[in-house]
């Protein structure tokens, strides 16, 4: 008896050292599978030329422009749970702008039957303070693109964790990538004050949208400029239900240059402060097919003609 237990003891290690030799081959093997087999990392090299050209001008739709989007602009959608303060922070809805609700209001009767939608929000801020579409994001399953280029919103927003892509670039305002003087307003926040802060920073903008006046004293920065052509180009997106722009003065500049033929963009919500230029701007946006909805000062609602949405009445 003695010798047989001895025999199936030291059977027991040789036979857990056998499967453990079997099971490191069957890994080592899935890897090297893996690596042999996988599609190659594209090149993240760009040539010079490229790189001086992005400070203008270069075509929108050039392939090292679109190759350089994917790869070193574009953040994808989050997989996380969200990171929003919501109803927790009591100023949420005590500061709410005009512009939020006169935005949310309509905008959620016009979509009321629309699910998994298309968006981009340029002037996208935190992702959550002042934002036309997170909303839609959580309620009705869209997705999109959220454009910020000030950097500490930019952080905020990717720690909200949307499921929307994102880019930390301002839109240019040529038909080509340009690099911009932009000034920063700053502000200091708290948990408790932190949609105040990103409320002032919202008021930051391209320089040459700003008054000039101490312009020495004001705190800015070279950023990035890329058309939204291109964005929209690398992201392989044609239809876009929702384009929200609020970028300080910009608006117009860059909706002249986005082909409203080529894309398909159903509704369009424009700021434009100069709001003793609207028949300007509808006749300009009517000449382009389009029909304004609805306006509140300088809040503008736009619907291309021939969409679901052209009928609308508040």
């Amino acid at each position: 008896m003695r010798r047989i237990i001895a025999c199936v003891s030291s059977a027991v290690p040789s036979t857990i050292l056998r499967c453990y030799r079997i099971c490191t081959l069957l890994v080592l093997s899935t890897v090297l599978i893996f690596i042999l087999t996988r599609e190659p990392k594209q090149s993240l090299i760009y040539s010079e030329t490229f790189l001086v050209r992005l400070k203008g001008p270069l075509r929108d739709d050039d392939p090292e422009l679109l190759h350089y989007i994917q790869n070193e602009i574009l953040e994808p959608p989050s997989r996380e749970p969200y990171n929003l303060t919501g109803d927790f922070n009591r100023l949420r809805h005590q500061i709410m702008p005009t512009s939020e609700k006169f935005y949310r209001n309509h905008l959620s009767q016009i979509f009321k039957d629309k699910n998994k939608g298309v968006f981009v929000e340029a002037g996208a801020l935190d992702g959550e303070t002042m934002s036309i579409t997170l909303d839609f994001e959580k309620e009705k399953d869209w997705t999109g693109l959220l454009v910020e280029v000030d950097k500490v919103s930019f952080k905020g927003l990717r720690s909200k964790h949307r499921k929307a892509w994102s880019a930390n670039v301002c839109l240019s305002t040529d038909p080509y990538p340009a690099q911009e003087l932009f000034e920063e307003v700053h502000s200091v926040s708290t948990i408790e004050t932190d949609i105040l802060a990103y409320q002032q920073r919202s008021m930051s903008k391209l320089t040459k949208f700003s008054n000039l006046k101490g312009i020495s004293q004001r705190n800015w920065s070279w950023v990035q400029c890329l058309p939204l052509q291109s964005l929209l180009k690398a992201l392989n997106v044609s239809t876009i239900n929702l384009l929200v722009l609020d970028l300080e003065g910009a608006e117009m500049s860059v909706l002249r240059h986005l082909d409203l033929v080529g894309f398909n963009i159903e509704v369009i919500c424009l700021e434009w402060k100069k709001y003793y230029e609207a028949n300007k701007i509808i006749q300009e946006l009517e000449a382009r097919n389009y029909v304004l909805l609805v306006q509140e000062t300088e809040d503008f609602i736009f619907a291309k003609k021939g969409s679901p949405y052209e009928h609308y009445k508040p």
